[in-house]
């Protein structure tokens, strides 16, 4: 899984829809020969932003039981720039054993409606 990171800029102003999916995938386990002895379920928690430098917007998170989020934002216009992209809130690594988890296809959707 790869963060996603860019910038949004329009000349007009509106709300900007600010939408984050992906779908939760978790490997089997890996032991190397030793037992799995606890075993576990993983999970990731991942959201998104957009917004000037030092204020964003934050979408809710999403994880492997709500793979999707939505957020609307006023946007001022005026080809202002705003960072977009996606950060880690959380993980939870099951123990026992070497586990591969993440959130595939994810995807970071802007709109811009007019007002």
């Amino acid at each position: 899984m790869a963060h996603i990171a860019g910038t949004f800029s329009h000349a007009l102003p509106g709300r900007l829809v600010i939408s984050l999916s992906g779908t939760f995938y978790q490997g089997t386990h890996r032991d190397a020969g030793f037992p799995n002895t606890t075993g576990g379920t993983a999970n990731l928690s991942i959201r998104a932003f957009a917004g000037p430098v030092g204020s964003p917007f934050y979408t809710e998170p999403i994880d492997r039981y709500a793979p999707t989020a939505i957020r609307e934002v006023d946007y001022p216009g005026g080809n202002v720039v705003w960072n977009v992209g996606t950060v880690e809130v959380a993980h939870v690594s099951p123990t026992g054993g070497i586990w591969s988890y993440g959130i595939d296809n994810l995807r970071l959707n802007l709109v811009l409606r007019k007002k």
